[in-house]
């Protein structure tokens, strides 16, 4: 019901989806909703412990849904989970790399652009590896992106 009243905004799906007892269930139940994307970690306590849950739960999802990983990314772990679940966007609220109470604007965007830089790489390295095999494209054609809010 509340995805149909945010119509025609798309809808998120809270990282509430995490604490449910089966995620492929509960996959199931929130691609029922009409909801956009889901936040996840995969059913861990951060994005990178849950790569591999995150990639199972892309493959599960068909496209029907966005399987939106989230939960401690940050520059230092960002390469790590888009290589090993092949998401296409990422959650990033950085607060694994700086407290929220104690940073500065200027902090908080050295940081953001530390995360563009590791997307640029990552989609340099994509384009190098779909040159090399003509015929055939990157496994995720497009640069990830993140959401930092």
């Amino acid at each position: 019901e509340l995805v149909e009243c945010a119509r025609p905004l798309p809808v998120t799906f809270h990282r509430a989806f995490d604490e449910t007892a089966d995620l492929f269930r509960a996959l199931d139940d929130v691609i029922a909703t009409g909801a956009t994307r889901i936040l996840t970690s995969g059913g861990n306590p951060s994005a990178s412990e849950g790569r591999h849950v995150l990639a199972e739960l892309i493959r599960a999802a068909r496209g029907r849904v966005g399987i939106l990983p989230g939960g401690g990314i940050n520059p230092s772990n960002l390469r790590e989970v888009v290589w090993r679940t092949q998401a296409t966007e990422f959650h990033s609220g950085l607060g694994s790399s700086l407290p929220y109470e104690r940073s500065s604007h200027e902090e908080f965007g050295r940081e953001v652009r530390k995360l563009a830089e590791v997307l640029r790489e990552i989609e340099a390295a994509r384009q190098i590896e779909a040159a090399q095999k003509p015929g055939e494209s990157a496994p995720r054609a497009g640069m990830p992106s993140t959401s930092d809010s």
